[in-house]
């Protein structure tokens, strides 16, 4: 046992091991390959580093056998320290394989970067960290690209044989180059895993050939040049003056009306409310609705090409019923009356006259757009259909084409869905069947919509922030966020790895990365888990841009790194957001729904036994007391609590 390289007639054998029987790392090589070894580094008897070099070539094999789900959280934290350290040695081509003891599962929304189509059972905790791992290093996780049978994929079994999970992969950061991923079984060895085999590419890929046509003729004396410039001012000068101001009059006066006509304290779900309002509303209502353990059914509608299948007559008549002036309506009816198209093959044809659709790239089409579904919500009256909320009914929630229908029973849903369906059918809009779902912490009774059965999710992104609801969504979404944070990282990465000052580095973190991580944290519940993974996330990433080689022995202090990024602290900055939203929502006079339900006590029902699940406002409570909302309306008082919230010392109350 040990560290060794052993030299045998037909294979070089590199190990590391110290715990018999247990636990060892090592790489079997053939012996013709002997020459291309480089070099060969134990870390730990659960990683090890290999390095060959083929044709100016270098490949970085780090081999991993990770701790088991029984081993403790200290025992996993140093295997990934072990790892980091392993990473920070590699160059070139690197192949990080072995059994992590990690299920990673079905790729999620925005995981395409590390994740293939073809997962297998279900993640857990184990597999969110190997994730975290491969989005930090850009490393794609092979298994998952390849189509296999099922019984092909699990790469371990319990001793009984009834449990078969996928716990073995192999990632890389240059996926291209693996041709093949194999699970071979019946090698006649006694083993509960299965090897995984991977056919590797050593010649480079080839970027396909841009094919050049040759240039278009160019001005090159200045004589041409201007010649070109006086004819182009002989042109401009005949076409019609249109001045700016009076498009943008017209913009302004259109705008007003339309806002001013569905601007209600009767249409609280109609006005021009930010998305985090929409947000705000939708998971105060899942937190009240799950803390009381009464049912509520959602349905979160889809429009198929919503903007693009308008009738122009309903147009006209949403702008009638919200009173636009006929002079302004004329001057929209003669752009959208003379629109056209054609179908051109290999001769031009007739031109074709549009009569649905708004204008793309016009601004006053998502104006017109919600003035065509208020027109339609009016029709529907349903003032007493949806939730009671502070004796108010609230029937459902709309940004743009998002539509959310809420209702206490399954009944009431679908007919609400259908009316919905009838009235959007009027004026040209057709519900997508599939795409429309419905999602409830109930019975899920059968819900139809022209017949079809629609589907039942558990989770669902609502205006970028996923909705669900499951005990842990809150750590799932933080997750998510890290994971969009990291793939923007990448997309950025000729700035954030490159020879750039350090303060243009700081300038692309805060104002392109930290919104991405922190979108939506207004509404987040804080804990101790979403918390450190916040800070982990900006760590690494700051480690990365100042490309620091991670070392056990060597640790790196994060406040030595903090004073050289001076980076915005993620956690201090997303809670102070929250904070200072919290002071909004109270101070709000219009009798918003954002803030009806942060008032709201509740639906009448019981409460589970055990330890009370963990509010959105209980931190605030725990800074600013019970009647925060009165306290949050002095709002210089207000600025002053804002520093104790913010500190990291605030107590948290765990679940």
């Amino acid at each position: 046992m040990g560290s060794g390289i052993e030299e045998h007639q037909d294979f070089i054998f590199c190990f590391k091991g110290e715990t018999p029987g247990l636990h060892g790392v090592g790489f079997l090589i053939k012996k013709e390959y002997k020459n291309n070894i480089l070099s060969f580094s134990g870390l730990s008897e659960r990683v090890a580093i290999l390095q060959l070099e083929f044709n100016k070539k270098i490949i970085s094999i780090i081999q991993v056998y990770a701790p088991t789900e029984k081993a403790s959280k200290e025992e996993m934290e140093k295997f990934y320290e072990s790892l980091q350290e392993a990473q920070a040695q590699t160059s070139g081509d690197v192949l990080l394989m072995g059994d992590f003891n990690a299920k990673v599962g079905i790729a999620k929304t925005k995981e395409d970067k590390i994740l293939g189509k073809f997962g297998y059972g279900k993640r857990n905790e184990r597999g969110e960290k190997l994730i975290e791992f491969a989005f930090e290093h850009k490393l794609s996780i092979m298994n998952t690209y390849f189509k296999m049978r099922q019984n092909r994929k699990w790469t371990w079994k319990s001793p009984n044989g009834k449990v078969k999970n996928e716990l073995d992969y192999i990632l890389s950061n240059q996926p291209k180059s693996i041709r093949k991923i194999e699970v071979l079984h019946g090698l006649g060895y006694s083993s509960d895993h299965r090897l995984v085999r991977a056919t590797y590419s050593l010649q480079n890929t080839k970027k396909r050939r841009i094919s050049f046509k040759s240039s278009p003729n160019i001005f090159k004396t200045e004589k041409e040049i201007m010649m070109y410039t006086r004819n182009l001012e002989n042109n401009i000068k005949e076409l019609e003056p249109f001045e700016d101001d009076d498009v943008q009059t017209l913009y302004n006066k259109i705008e007003h009306v339309i806002k001013k006509s569905i601007s209600t304290n009767e249409h609280k779900e109609e006005q021009s409310f930010s998305t985090l309002d929409h947000i705000h509303v939708m998971e105060q209502i899942i937190e009240k609705y799950k803390e009381f353990n009464r049912p509520i059914y959602i349905g979160f509608i889809d429009y198929a090409k919503a903007f693009d299948t308008i009738s122009h007559d309903a147009i006209w008549e949403a702008l009638d019923k919200c009173q636009v002036h006929d002079k302004y309506k004329n001057v929209l009816k003669n752009i959208y009356d003379k629109s056209t198209s054609c179908v051109k093959l290999e001769n031009r044809g007739p031109e074709i006259p549009i009569l649905r659709g708004v204008r793309q790239g016009d601004p006053l089409s998502p104006k017109i757009f919600i003035a065509v579904l208020h027109n339609i919500f009016e029709e529907l009256k349903w003032k007493n259909e949806g939730l009671k909320i502070c004796n108010q009914y609230l029937s459902h929630l709309r940004f743009a084409d998002d539509i959310v229908l809420l209702a206490d029973n399954s009944r009431k849903l679908e007919k609400m869905i259908n009316q919905l369906n009838v009235q959007s059918k009027r004026v040209g809009l057709l519900m997508n069947k599939d795409k429309t779902k419905v999602m409830t912490n109930s019975v899920k009774h059968p819900i139809k919509l022209e017949g079809k059965t629609l589907e039942f999710v558990n989770k669902y992104i609502y205006l970028g922030k996923e909705i669900s609801f499951e005990d842990r969504s809150e750590e799932e979404e933080v997750q998510r966020r890290i994971n969009m944070s990291w793939k923007k990282y990448w997309s950025l990465k000729e700035i954030m790895k490159g020879d750039y000052p350090l303060h243009l580095k700081k300038t692309v973190m805060d104002t392109c990365i930290l919104p991405t991580l922190t979108y939506g944290c207004q509404s987040w519940t804080f804990n101790t888990t979403i918390k450190t993974k916040m800070v982990n996330c900006q760590k690494a990433m700051e480690r990365s841009i100042l490309k620091i080689k991670i070392k056990i022995k060597d640790k790196v202090r994060s406040e030595f790194i903090r004073n050289k990024t001076k980076l915005i602290d993620v956690l201090n900055f997303s809670k102070r957001l929250k904070w200072r939203w919290a002071g909004h929502v109270a101070r709000y006079s219009d009798k918003r729904w954002t803030n009806e339900v942060t008032k709201w006590k509740g639906p009448n029902g019981k409460r589970r036994k055990g330890r009370p699940m963990k509010r959105w406002s209980d931190d605030i409570i725990v800074t600013a007391g019970k009647e925060w909302m009165r306290q949050a309306r002095n709002r210089e008082n207000w600025i002053k609590l804002e520093e104790a919230y913010t500190q990291i010392g605030v107590p948290v109350e765990e679940n």
